[in-house]
């Protein structure tokens, strides 16, 4: 009976230790997320100084630097980006809703863009992106060389990116109408061109 109403007791102080736990990683993702906001590298010592706890705290909740990176990600996710469509014909509007993105959130794209410290977390994730076009594309021109998908795929992935929007948007200074006119454009071409592509007899289609 007493060692059943000693964990009883134990129940509300072990759900706010964890509740202070959750607390306390919120808060370091926050502050991590913050910094790269801001432009600056989030190390372990400068997230643990934005976040106002010690940089031993921080190791306690990420062992290392990748997997603080990696709590990250679905922060970027939210902020500069959009889900992929399932179809083709669907790529205008995720075009206007992408390049929307992008300029509310232009301080954090030209970061994720430049920093030296951000590139190789989003190698796999851009090849990934990649993957993801050439399937849309082969599906919807399942007709068209091989080579032809591909160059199509590429042509958007460039396009279709925080670094090709924030080239024509910041760099030439283009308004964002005329970034959005040019991304369609794009669009248009690669699908016009497809549509038009037909294998050639005698050679194997889609492979």
């Amino acid at each position: 009976m007493a060692d059943t109403l000693s964990r009883r007791a134990g129940k509300p102080g072990a759900a706010l230790r964890e509740a202070h736990s959750e607390s306390t990683r919120a808060r370091i993702v926050d502050a991590a997320f913050a910094l790269v906001e801001a432009g600056e590298e989030p190390t372990m010592r400068a997230v643990a100084r934005a976040a106002g706890v010690g940089e031993r705290t921080i190791y306690r909740y990420f062992e290392t630097h990748d997997a603080l990176a990696l709590a990250l990600y679905p922060r970027f996710r939210g902020r500069a980006g959009v889900p992929l469509p399932d179809a083709f014909d669907a790529l205008p509007g995720y075009v206007r809703d992408l390049f929307a993105t992008f300029d509310r959130n232009a301080r954090l794209i030209t970061t994720m863009d430049t920093a030296p410290w951000m590139l190789p977390h989003f190698e796999k994730t851009r090849r990934r992106n990649l993957d993801a076009l050439r399937e849309l594309v082969a599906a919807a021109f399942p007709e068209a060389p091989e080579e032809d998908r591909a160059a199509g795929a590429s042509a958007l992935r460039v396009v279709l990116s925080g670094a090709g929007w924030r080239y024509l948007r910041l760099s030439c200074s283009l308004s964002q109408e005329a970034v959005v006119e040019h991304a369609l454009w794009v669009l248009e071409t690669v699908a016009t061109r497809l549509g038009a592509a037909r294998a050639p007899r005698g050679r194997k289609r889609g492979r």
